[in-house]
């Protein structure tokens, strides 16, 4: 098992990950965690990423956090027949953006990516406002557990 107690960035931990179709991330202790940035970036099969678990109070940046964008090393070509497989993000009540500063490019790409209470990603909208849970009256890419 993965010790994260004393993490405090994850960046690009599962970065590039491209051909990974199930992640257990129930151990993970992200309470120390305050960046991550690029965590999920270019995942392409993954359908499904259970983050109910995590516990958000101190993060600072999820930039490019789940961005699918192209890479320096990928053509466009590749990318064209490169559909993003994530559909649902699993949160909980313990998922807590109010400190985060560093947002750009959060969801660049996850073009099948739709929140619980039916909100459908949109390329426009991909920032972190959009990384909560989509419940009434709340827009969001998550699904709440």
């Amino acid at each position: 098992m993965l010790d994260t107690t004393k993490a405090t960035v994850m960046r690009d931990f599962f970065c590039d990950c491209q051909y990974l179709e199930e992640l257990d991330l129930s151990n993970f202790d992200t309470t120390k965690v305050t960046s991550f940035e690029g965590m999920f970036a270019r995942m392409y099969v993954l359908e499904e990423l259970d983050l109910s678990n995590f516990n958000t109070s101190n993060l600072i940046t999820i930039k490019n956090m789940f961005s699918l964008a192209i890479s320096a090393t990928e053509t466009h070509e590749s990318m064209m027949n490169c559909v993003p497989a994530l559909k649902t993000v699993y949160v909980s009540n313990n998922w807590n953006i109010s400190k985060v500063t560093e947002t750009e490019a959060v969801f660049s790409n996850t073009t099948n990516l739709m929140g619980g209470n039916g909100t459908i990603f949109n390329s426009a909208n991909s920032t972190a406002e959009y990384a909560v849970a989509d419940i009434p009256g709340k827009v969001g890419y998550f699904t709440l557990k």
